[in-house]
């Protein structure tokens, strides 16, 4: 869409006050994303930025300026992890320069919160001590580690059949989601390592999803019995909806029974 459509959003929503979350692919990309940003801010309309956070020393200013409220980055280790996992050399000082452009400017001021979002790390335990030394240094707000979205390759073939069969849907949203992660040799250990890190210093740290021992096994493991074993339900029908670049609205990513329409 174009600006104006954006802004046209902006316009018909903003009387319900919603929380505003602009992510992507890489939000800072698009090219008019000051101008967003500054339309939805003008209208006092809390905003979250996810970025890759290897464009913020560009836009530290305008951030400060605009007052955005928070700032998200994803970093999944000290330099030489994180600049193999992206396959791009010198994106982690990319960050880190751009954070420490923040953190001066911020210096007075109570805006941007900065969380890290980081991944479960089960291979490398140490990794994510590392994140957490990197997110006091930087004086972030919190951190959000993350269990994988799919435990294996074989849960992102179902849900593709999941939705092609049940949805009619032929796109997948996670669809770069498709990692293949290292399956816990020991899950108690596994456990410990994850509560451990909420044990960590001077900062606040969430894991998401929330598993006891039972529920992170079964997670992990593929049992057919997982959502008995993990209650709870996503409320994301009810109090969210996504915009795609296109126009396209959505309750979530790839719910069941969802329903799109186009704003434009």
């Amino acid at each position: 869409m174009d600006i104006v459509d954006w802004i046209n959003v902006i316009e018909q929503i903003k009387r319900f006050r919603p929380r505003i979350h602009i992510s992507g692919g890489e939000p800072f990309v698009y090219s008019k994303i000051m101008d967003l940003v500054s339309h939805i801010r003008k209208n006092d309309l809390f905003l979250t930025i996810t970025t890759n956070g290897t464009f913020l020393s560009e836009y530290a200013k305008d951030i400060m300026r605009l007052k955005v409220n928070r700032i998200h980055i994803s970093i999944d280790g000290s330099e030489d992890v994180h600049d193999t996992i992206r396959g791009v050399k010198g994106t982690f000082n990319r960050i880190m320069k751009g954070l420490e452009k923040i953190r001066k400017l911020a210096k007075y001021a109570r805006l941007p919160l900065i969380r890290i979002n980081s991944m479960i790390n089960f291979a490398q335990p140490t990794v994510m001590s590392e994140v957490i030394d990197i997110a006091c240094h930087i004086d972030a707000h919190s951190i959000q580690f993350l269990h994988p979205m799919f435990a294996n390759t074989q849960d992102i073939k179902s849900h593709r059949i999941f939705l092609k069969n049940y949805l009619h849907l032929n796109l997948n949203y996670w669809q770069n989601a498709d990692i293949s992660y290292k399956k816990p040799e020991d899950f108690k250990e596994a456990y410990n390592v994850v509560n451990n890190l909420k044990k960590e210093r001077g900062i606040l740290i969430d894991v998401f999803p929330s598993f006891n021992l039972k529920q992170l096994k079964a997670y992990y493991t593929g049992d057919e019995n997982f959502y008995s074993i993990m209650h709870g339900a996503c409320r994301a029908m009810w109090n969210t909806a996504t915009i795609v670049p296109s126009g396209e609205v959505e309750s979530c990513p790839d719910p069941a029974g969802q329903t799109e329409r186009s704003i434009t």
